[in-house]
């Protein structure tokens, strides 16, 4: 019939997350939102960007538990000004709170950038 719209079955790729624990030397260090994939590479490379760990040879060892969504590392020489500030809450260990450290640093953000959607998928 004439003007009836027709539907249309589609398939396509759609972005997966997950949440994933990092735990290192048996303390809760963050819980991160990801993919779920390479939580190895994740995990070691967090700790590394964040300056916790210098080099490959101070990890002793790395397990992944999928299931449970932890990354477990146990290393030596940790960097011990940062060990220290994740538990004075300075790094975030995944909680759904905010420290008040971090929320007096966002307060500091001036300008905000608002872009309409029409642009975005135009």
């Amino acid at each position: 019939m004439k003007g009836e719209k027709e539907k249309e079955e589609i398939s396509d790729i759609i972005v997966q997350e997950s949440f994933l624990s990092v735990i290192l030397n048996k303390e809760k260090v963050i819980t991160l939102k990801c993919s779920p994939e390479n939580y190895d590479y994740l995990g070691i490379g967090f700790l590394y960007t964040s300056g916790i760990l210098q080099k490959k040879e101070d990890i002793n060892s790395i397990v992944v538990d999928e299931e449970q969504k932890m990354i477990k590392i146990k290393a030596k020489n940790i960097y011990p000004h940062l060990e220290s500030s994740w538990r004075d809450g300075l790094i975030p260990r995944g909680s759904n709170r905010l420290d008040e450290k971090l929320i007096s640093k966002l307060l500091l953000v001036k300008h905000f950038l608002k872009v309409k959607s029409g642009i975005i998928f135009s």
